[in-house]
């Protein structure tokens, strides 16, 4: 805990520049441990000296003088405070005046009336006060204690800080953590994808083999039922060439026969066996015409495949005939 500045310094109120200072005290070698504690009132109202300086001007009945900056205390509110000099504090009277000027250039805007500050004698001996400086036992034990609070204020300082710094690494930990989180979750959402992605193309793959199988198998069969049908094919060629060579010797036979039929009769056969084999001979051409698949016409008499014609008693049908004038076209 600190010695408070109103304890050690003198509280002077200036309402106007002919505002009265009564006089002041102080003691020889308290450097920097006696001052003034200055009110600046604009009537009734705390004056705003913001942005101006305020001296306290000073000449010591033994010579030396000096204009000693005020340090604002809360300059909107008038507050000021001085601390008097070394050189001001021998034993002796100081006349001392108030200036106050604008923006710290010296530009006066006023200063109070005169007063008068006694410096009285250090009682104590002077070997008794710090050779380096002449400083008193008392000024620096006030030294001593300003300067623990400057380090108290330091210290304290350093850890406000110290927690900022905690504070906004504690944020950074906490947003490093949803970062890590909502990657974690990117990371998962796009394994689950992936893996849904590897099924899909598993699938497609074991569809793709099925098709390919199907295809094979298809291909066979196609490729077997191009052989079984050129074998069918070949089958089919060699059948009408066997049936069209059948028809060809059964035409031959039957014309050998009707010939046959006919030399005999001519040469006085019976009737029945002339019959006989002209009953053959018919057979012989049915047999050709179904063979051949078309109409054959032996010795006067047309012969026709079941397919084309159709016969019932003494009626012939053909199943695709056109007939013009005295000629009939058979298909």
């Amino acid at each position: 805990m600190a010695i408070s500045a109103q304890w050690y310094t003198s509280a002077v109120t200036l309402d106007c520049a002919d505002g009265h200072v009564g006089d002041l005290y102080a003691n020889e070698g308290d450097a920097n441990g006696r001052g003034i504690d200055l009110s600046l009132f604009d009537g009734k109202e705390p004056a705003n000296t913001t942005g101006m300086a305020v001296y306290l001007a000073w000449g010591h009945e033994k010579g030396g003088e000096g204009l000693t900056p005020f340090s604002a205390v809360d300059a909107a509110h008038g507050r000021w405070r001085v601390l008097y000099p070394t050189a001001m504090q021998r034993q002796g009277t100081v006349l001392a005046r108030i200036m106050v000027y604008l923006n710290g250039n010296r530009a006066a805007i006023s200063g109070s009336k005169n007063f008068r500050i006694f410096v009285d004698v250090d009682p104590v001996d002077g070997s008794a006060a710090l050779s380096d400086n002449d400083f008193s036992v008392f000024q620096q034990a006030v030294i001593d204690l300003n300067t623990a609070k400057a380090n108290a204020d330091k210290s304290t300082k350093a850890a406000n800080d110290a927690a900022k710094k905690a504070t906004e690494a504690a944020a950074d930990a906490n947003a490093a953590e949803k970062s890590a989180a909502k990657a974690t979750a990117d990371a998962n959402a796009a394994a689950k994808s992936a893996n849904e992605q590897a099924d899909r193309a598993s699938k497609a793959a074991d569809d793709a083999d099925t098709a390919t199988a199907k295809a094979k198998e298809a291909t066979g069969n196609a490729e077997k039922a191009t052989t079984d049908a050129a074998a069918a094919t070949r089958s089919a060629t060699n059948a009408a060439s066997q049936a069209q060579g059948a028809a060809s010797n059964a035409n031959a036979a039957a014309s050998n026969a009707l010939q046959i039929a006919n030399s005999i009769a001519s040469n006085g056969a019976g009737d029945g066996e002339v019959a006989t084999l002209k009953a053959s001979v018919d057979k012989l051409g049915n047999l050709a015409a179904e063979l051949s698949g078309g109409y054959l016409v032996m010795d006067g008499t047309l012969y026709a495949p079941a397919s084309k014609a159709a016969a019932s008693g003494s009626v012939a049908t053909m199943k695709s005939a056109s007939v013009s004038g005295e000629t009939a076209s058979l298909t």
